[in-house]
């Protein structure tokens, strides 16, 4: 399903949408997950859109030199 199509779904139902960063982004600070950078690579080689959002969640979780939150 085209990912707008289904935000719009989940929203007309009121649910809460999540995106695929959010998700990884939670793993990662639960520690399901070594490290963040190696999934969003594999994403971005199979052509996943990546926005800005990709750079900044990296910083925050220490994988990226810059500004924390």
């Amino acid at each position: 399903m085209d990912d707008h199509k289904a935000r719009l779904l989940a929203q007309q139902e009121r649910l809460t949408v999540v995106g695929t960063f959010r998700v990884l982004k939670h793993f990662k600070e639960r520690r399901a997950l070594d490290a963040l950078h190696s999934v969003f690579d594999q994403l971005r080689a199979a052509e996943f859109s990546m926005r800005a959002e990709y750079d900044e969640i990296l910083r925050q979780i220490g994988e990226r030199e810059g500004k924390r939150s």
